[in-house]
């Protein structure tokens, strides 16, 4: 069996720059103001703010991402089956051409009062909805801030690897 690599890129958060959604962000999510998921055929997966989405909005987007500055991010590989890629996969590029839009309103109530759009995503919600759900028999409470995501990405990393190493036999 075949495993393959997918990255969950967390964006470190440093200094005093940042838009007014990263500033609020901050507030709960002191480590992280921003993740992705990058997939194997070498596209990164999120909702964001910058008029990225396929109709030149915000919103969920796929993008191609050269990471020059590796140290401005915390990354967590899961290794999954072809099976759970091609689902992930799909389920990211359907989100890409539903043009579903970025929550400016759940990313500063994930900070402020816990105000969201239920059909908007932001990023972490976004990553964990179309990317880990399928990991998880129900559904969590996915209106959580970058670094609750992280303590929940970095179990599933370790479970993975668990796994993957047990059906290799290594």
């Amino acid at each position: 069996m075949n495993f393959y690599p997918i990255e969950i890129k967390f964006r470190n958060a440093s200094g005093k720059w940042g838009s007014i959604a990263e500033q609020a962000i901050k507030v709960v999510s002191p480590n992280r103001i921003h993740v992705e998921a990058k997939l194997p055929n070498g596209k990164s997966y999120s909702s964001t703010s910058a008029h990225e989405a396929l109709d030149g909005g915000n919103g969920v987007r796929a993008k191609l991402i050269d990471y020059s500055h590796p140290e401005r991010w915390t990354t967590y590989t899961f290794w999954v089956t072809r099976e759970e890629l091609e689902e992930i996969l799909f389920s990211c590029e359907l989100a890409c051409l539903l043009l579903l839009r970025y929550d400016f309103k759940g990313a500063a109530g994930c900070a402020l009062a816990g105000v969201e759009n239920p059909e908007e995503y932001f990023c972490s919600e976004f990553v964990f909805d179309f990317v880990l759900i399928q990991w998880l028999s129900n559904r969590l409470n996915h209106k959580m801030h970058p670094d609750k995501l992280e303590k929940i990405v970095m179990i599933l990393e370790s479970k993975l690897l668990e796994r993957k190493f047990k059906v290799e036999g290594i």
